[in-house]
């Protein structure tokens, strides 16, 4: 992933009928994507996914990982649906809604490098 001041701009998406806003943030160490149901922005879905190597996010085993562009809708829907179906309650106030292992959520939707 490419740092550039378009990914730090919030993008709306419509995830089975629900308006979101997410953005990406990216530092040497950490791309981070944060999630908001529309209109509340109290309660955000906060995903991190360190980078391993040279600047770049991957999975250990999946070097091709790094191709993955989680600015796009259906990599957004993908990690929106995702933490809805965990417990995240995005119209609900309160802090964050975490998840540290980005790759993780990778793994357990059966990423592999072919897609």
């Amino acid at each position: 992933m490419t740092d550039s001041a378009a990914r730090k701009a919030l993008r709306r998406i419509v995830v089975d009928e629900q308006p979101f806003v997410c953005r990406i943030t990216s530092d040497r160490y950490m791309d981070t994507f944060r999630a908001y149901a529309a209109g509340h922005h109290r309660h955000p879905l906060q995903i991190s996914f360190p980078r391993l190597e040279a600047g770049a996010p991957v999975v250990e085993d999946y070097p091709e990982s790094k191709e993955i562009n989680l600015y796009t809708p259906v990599w957004a829907a993908t990690l929106i649906r995702y933490a809805l179906s965990q417990g995240w309650e995005a119209q609900k106030p309160g802090r964050p809604y975490v998840i540290q292992d980005g790759f993780g959520i990778l793994v357990a939707l059966g990423f592999t490098p072919t897609g």
